[in-house]
């Protein structure tokens, strides 16, 4: 509980330890910037009192056992850049609240329960947009501990020492900030000038349905995308060939159908990219950066087909089925049509009778049937 006597607490990293219990709810977060709690045993809902801290940058949570769903509070942090809560049981839909945080760069939700439908107003998150970085910088100053002074358990007789660099910290600048961020299929370190230029999207792991929402193709500065393993169906949307900076485009492991859009080898930087385990078909691009993915981009596909899979387009087995329609019978046409005859039928066996027996107007009959002969023959 004496954490709530620190009136300027800037930097608070607890990250990778055991502790089950959260913060204290009376802890002064007005001057909070970077939190890291990654990695503990953390259990509940996320810290109401977080929703006073409007300074910071980095909320860290992941891989923890936090429940119940994103809150809509979130949108209160308004100069957060890094938002980190992948690895926990959160459930429920993304909230149209935290499309709000226009600052966010980095956004981990990956491998929680949530699901629903993925919001189309994500594209108003400026992910990786050099506007992401006019107001909020993180400077070179690293945080860390002395090595002049041993560590040891708490006690009034001794106590942790932090290095005199840090203690001369000054508070209009920030320490070093490091945030681990999973791309091109394993777990990186983005640490200072390079935390900068890292900007991604990470959603894999959840249970997201619907189709993916075309407004996602105008993140135009993004460079990593990951929203495999979900059940996201419909087609790959083609607005993804505005991604001109992207490196990284993980779409596997869901319900997605038609084709690979051409339009995809617009992006020119993309150097890891996996549609595996989808329903895709046709023909898959051949051009451009297109002609260094090996067969696991794709595998999990059979109707795919293209050179680069060694399986012809013209084979049946490969190609979509055909979308022409298939001719049926329509039951009201055919009664229609065998009444018709019936009744022509019925008309001239009448006819001929009456020919037959009022030999007075045998020859006006023979004219009248006749003619409905030549007609029902034509």
């Amino acid at each position: 509980m004496s954490f709530c006597k620190v009136k300027e607490l800037s930097f608070l990293d607890l990250s990778k330890n055991k502790f089950t219990e959260t913060i204290p709810a009376c802890l002064n977060v007005s001057s909070l910037r970077y939190l890291h709690l990654e990695g503990n045993e953390f259990t509940g809902f996320v810290l109401k009192v977080l929703s006073e801290a409007s300074a910071l940058v980095t909320l860290d949570m992941r891989n923890n056992n936090l429940i119940g769903r994103i809150p809509s509070w979130i949108s209160s942090l308004s100069n957060l850049r890094f938002l980190l809560l992948g690895g926990n049981q959160l459930e429920g839909s993304i909230p149209p609240q935290l499309c709000y945080l226009k600052n966010v760069s980095m956004l981990d939700l990956s491998s929680n329960n949530l699901s629903s439908f993925l919001p189309s107003c994500l594209h108003k998150v400026l992910f990786g947009s050099k506007i992401t970085f006019d107001d909020v910088t993180v400077w070179l100053n690293s945080y860390e501990w002395s090595s002049d002074y041993p560590l040891s358990t708490y006690s009034y007789e001794s106590q942790l020492q932090i290095d005199p660099r840090v203690e001369s910290y000054d508070a209009t600048t920030d320490y070093e900030e490091q945030v681990e961020f999973i791309t091109k299929s394993r777990s990186e370190l983005y640490t200072g000038k390079v935390l900068k230029y890292m900007s991604g999207i990470n959603l894999s792991f959840n249970n997201f349905t619907g189709p993916i929402p075309n407004e996602i193709g105008f993140l135009s500065d993004i460079r990593a995308l990951n929203l495999s393993h979900n059940q996201f169906t419909g087609f790959i949307p083609t607005t993804f060939s505005n991604l001109k900076q992207i490196e990284c485009l993980d779409l596997s492991h869901n319900k997605l159908n038609g084709q690979i859009p051409l339009e995809l080898i617009e992006m020119t930087f993309l150097s890891k990219f996996s549609v595996a385990f989808n329903n895709l078909s046709g023909k898959i691009p051949d051009k451009k950066q297109f002609l260094t993915f090996d067969n696991s981009s794709y595998e999990g596909n059979p109707l795919l087909c293209g050179q680069l899979l060694r399986e012809s387009c013209n084979n049946s087995s490969s190609i979509e089925p055909s979308s022409k329609p298939i001719i049926e019978s329509d039951p009201f046409k055919d009664t229609f049509v065998w009444s018709l005859i019936a009744s022509y039928i019925v008309a001239f066996i009448a006819s001929f009778i009456i020919f037959l027996c009022c030999t007075d107007y045998s020859e006006r009959l023979l004219m009248y049937v006749r003619a409905k002969f030549v007609v029902f023959s034509f």
